[in-house]
């Protein structure tokens, strides 16, 4: 079997474990060791230890939860006999340049609707400013009457 490498592993599976996850390929991985700060249900993970005894598709393991990487609702399994996961990382690695280029075309687009509505924010926050200094009340504005438009105001 293909090893994952440590990289692949911590960095695309994300740091932590499941308490159960079921790969693609139908078999189902629970973490065996009862470690991981999981909350079984009274008796549940003796259930699955043996089932695990005659159910090939049902495998306990010995870890800090089950690692996988999912993708696009789909699971893989880090370690599972079917080596889909490792298959994703050799595809990942092998798609490397291409991958580089995207990433850097993506920021540089990224980069380019920030400097947008940082510009847009910046034009904002002129504006409030300008109505804010508009809206200042100066003692001489209080002796002024107001004119409302309605007969009889200016009494």
């Amino acid at each position: 079997m293909t090893e994952l490498s440590t990289e692949f592993e911590e960095n695309v599976g994300g740091r932590g474990g499941h308490l159960m996850m079921t790969c693609q390929c139908g078999v189902t991985y629970y973490d065996a060791t009862n470690e991981g700060g999981w909350t079984w249900e009274e008796g549940e993970l003796e259930e699955l230890d043996k089932q695990a005894e005659t159910d090939d598709k049902m495998v306990g393991i010995n870890h800090d939860g089950v690692h996988s990487i999912v993708i696009m609702g789909t699971p893989y399994v880090f370690g599972c006999p079917c080596e889909y996961a490792q298959k994703i990382e050799l595809v990942a690695w092998e798609l490397r340049d291409q991958f580089c280029r995207y990433y850097r075309a993506r920021m540089k687009t990224i980069r380019k609707d920030l400097d947008s509505v940082q510009e847009n924010l910046d034009k904002a926050q002129t504006a409030i400013d300008e109505l804010n200094e508009a809206r200042k009340v100066t003692p001489e504005m209080m002796n002024e009457p107001i004119d409302t438009g309605v007969r009889g105001d200016d009494k």
